[in-house]
């Protein structure tokens, strides 16, 4: 399994569904997210949330959450 994609699911407390391309649309937990507005790619590690709170690596979204990667 990708690492990656064990991180984010493990940061968010639910399973992801992916794409063919490793790309999986979730709810944001930085906001009021009623529609998944954020985009996560496993591949790369990294994350976009298109309502504006920003985006980058899976460092980032753990340090943001207050939380430690196991990678």
């Amino acid at each position: 399994m990708n690492e990656y994609l064990e991180q984010f699911e493990s940061l968010l407390g639910y399973k992801l569904k992916l794409d063919s391309k490793g790309q999986a649309m979730a709810k944001c937990p930085f906001h009021n997210d009623k529609n998944p507005s954020l985009s996560i790619n496993v591949n790369k590690g990294i994350w976009n949330c298109f309502a504006g709170c920003g985006g980058g690596s899976i460092y980032s979204f753990a340090k943001r959450l207050g939380k430690a990667l196991d990678l």
